[in-house]
């Protein structure tokens, strides 16, 4: 019988497998993977009777977090392959997903999909799930003027010395006719499917802006095209080795308290298992897990195995494994932390550790966060015995402060106190502040202002030093790491943390749709969001100078560019302070 904690499922792509005992029943991929398993965990179960027997019959649920769709088509198939499910339709093993090829067996290269194993003088890249390899095809022809005709075209073309309309269109280099220069549109292509993209991307987006401001606009628009299918080549990218190896990734996360370590058991290039060593909570150091992992990775090669650091080929797989390996220490502490006598005990520790009067049945957490001193919001998180109800937490749209967290924090606190003096809420056992002395100070005058300086208990952490602050108490109380009152207050203040943070991205979005920053290419909603913070806002972006823009080093030059641009001709026609149209 499954007993898995939903809202503990990320909302990632990946792979998610179903086991009874050791046997795998099923291997699936999900675009978002709490979604996906949610439809299997509802009480009603899933409609088709074959799935519905297997999640009866399933023990176990494991899942690996992937880098997107294209990386869970592609392992599925991968694991399908390596585990061999009892529910699974199988796949057909001459129909594998097809592979991007730079064929050179002709002596001038040309690039095709290709299905089927390794030939001598015929490079390959992928597989690509689904219609990958055929539009990356297109788009590598696009960008770069391969050629891509079959032999006989091609050496018909040489015997008249004519290129065909590809070239008159600027879809071909002509080798055909003319082959100086194309050996570097060969190399330029290999690079490309080797996902170096980002320079030739770069210098595209250059070209075509000197060519536009020469009114060169055929040429400016051919380039424009060949930057857009470089993006759609990056996209498209997935998570495998390019060059077919056997590799053991091996990924490890540490956060202080505990430690994890990952091991992605990569084959023929392809992701097909996933292990895990945890240690959730107790002294662990990165050589310990290493080590671990390293006795995985042995154990499944059946060799002692070489652990080597990641090349320019291998780091995102390092990347992805890291990421893992925090998810299964978080996944670990979840499942701890479910059991009802883990609970009791973490209560009852964090009573004594800070002195309480009763146990802290319900926490209740505030959280701030704001835009630039813009869009401010504050959620009030409820953990219940210790365990986050998720559907009772309180969203809240706060007055605009200027920035102002105290008093943000003060109006919050107010209007949830005065909810319980109302009679429509419960009074919390716990009122958990994030921040200092300072943030404390302010939810203590709130108390004494409504009169419940009696009824409701307050503490504050401060994230730098995991310190936890009392009233009355000038220092701090200071809690060992794997302490578990320490770690009920972070579960409850991370919980406040992710949920303000999603609130107020949502309220943001609303507030980022600008007519006059839509359309700016490469600005998406984090850049935004970090542009009027570093600029104080939209009144500080609309009167913000060069200078001032330039100094926001993460966002590219070539966007910011882009972004003056739009400035200066939005204060063409609005005024920079009040936004009022003043011309046109």
């Amino acid at each position: 019988m499954l007993n898995v904690d939903l809202p503990s499922i990320p909302e990632r792509p990946g792979c998610y497998q179903f086991f009874q005992g050791e046997r795998c029943l099923y291997v699936g991929k999900a675009v978002n993977l709490r979604q996906r398993l949610g439809s299997y965990l509802t009480k009603r179960g899933p409609e088709d009777p074959r799935i519905a027997e297997m999640v009866r019959k399933a023990d176990r649920l494991e899942w690996v977090v992937l880098g997107g769709e294209q990386d869970a088509l592609i392992t599925e198939a991968a694991m399908i392959a390596e585990y061999d499910p009892v529910y699974n339709i199988k796949l057909r093993e001459d129909h594998p997903y097809p592979s991007v090829a730079l064929d050179l067996r002709d002596g001038v290269a040309k690039i095709s999909t290709w299905r089927g194993g390794a030939k001598r003088n015929v490079e390959t890249f992928g597989p690509y799930p689904g219609s990958g390899a055929r539009h990356i095809v297109e788009a590598v022809i696009t960008a770069s003027g391969i050629r891509s005709c079959d032999s006989g075209k091609f050496r018909m073309h040489q015997r008249l010395d004519r290129p065909c309309l590809l070239a008159e269109i600027g879809r071909c280099a002509a080798p055909c006719t003319n082959q100086d220069g194309y050996q570097g549109v060969v190399d330029s292509v290999r690079e490309i499917l080797k996902g170096r993209t980002t320079k030739n991307i770069e210098r595209f987006e250059i070209e075509m802006r000197e060519a536009a401001g020469e009114q060169r606009y055929e040429v400016a628009a051919r380039l424009r095209d060949r930057a857009e299918s470089l993006r759609q080549i990056k996209g498209a990218q997935a998570v495998v080795d390019a060059g077919g190896r056997d590799l053991d990734v091996i990924g490890v996360h540490l956060d202080g308290v505990g430690g994890a370590a990952a091991v992605m058991i990569i084959r023929e290039g392809l992701i097909v298992r996933t292990r895990f060593y945890v240690v959730d909570a107790g002294i662990v150091d990165t050589e310990s897990l290493e080590a671990a992992a390293r006795a995985t990775a042995s154990g499944e090669a059946g060799v002692a195995v070489v652990v080597k650091g990641p090349d320019s080929r291998t780091k995102r797989l390092v990347e992805l494994a890291e990421a893992n390996a925090a998810e299964a220490l978080r996944r670990s502490r979840m499942q701890r932390a479910s059991t009802l006598d883990a609970r009791r005990g973490e209560i009852e520790r964090l009573q004594r550790a800070l002195g309480l009067r009763k146990a802290p049945l319900r926490i209740e957490s505030v959280d701030i966060s704001h835009l630039g001193g813009a869009a401010t919001v504050s959620v009030v998180s409820l953990l219940v015995d210790g365990v986050p109800v998720r559907n009772r937490y309180r969203k809240y749209r706060l007055k605009e402060h200027g920035g102002d967290d105290y008093a943000a924090m003060r109006e919050v606190i107010s209007r949830r106190l005065v909810d319980s003096i109302d009679g429509k809420a419960p009074y919390m056992d716990l009122l958990l502040i994030d921040g200092g002395r300072n943030q404390l100070a302010v939810a203590v005058e709130v108390l004494h202002e409504l009169g419940l300086q009696e009824k409701v208990e307050v503490a504050s952490l401060a994230k730098r030093l995991e310190e936890v602050f009392l009233p009355g108490r000038e220092e701090p109380v200071l809690l060992e790491r794997a302490d578990a009152a320490l770690l009920l207050l972070q579960r409850a203040r991370d919980e406040t943390h992710a949920a303000s943070n999603r609130f107020q991205q949502a309220v943001a979005s609303k507030l980022l749709r600008k007519d006059y920053l839509d359309g700016i290419e490469g600005l998406g909603a984090r850049r935004k969001k970090i542009l009027l913070e570093r600029l104080g806002g939209w009144r500080g972006l609309e009167t913000a100078t060069l200078e001032e823009l330039e100094s926001v080093s993460s966002i590219p030059k070539l966007v910011r560019e882009r972004i003056w641009s739009v400035l200066e001709l939005r204060r063409q026609e609005h005024d920079p302070v009040t936004g009022k149209v003043v011309r046109g």
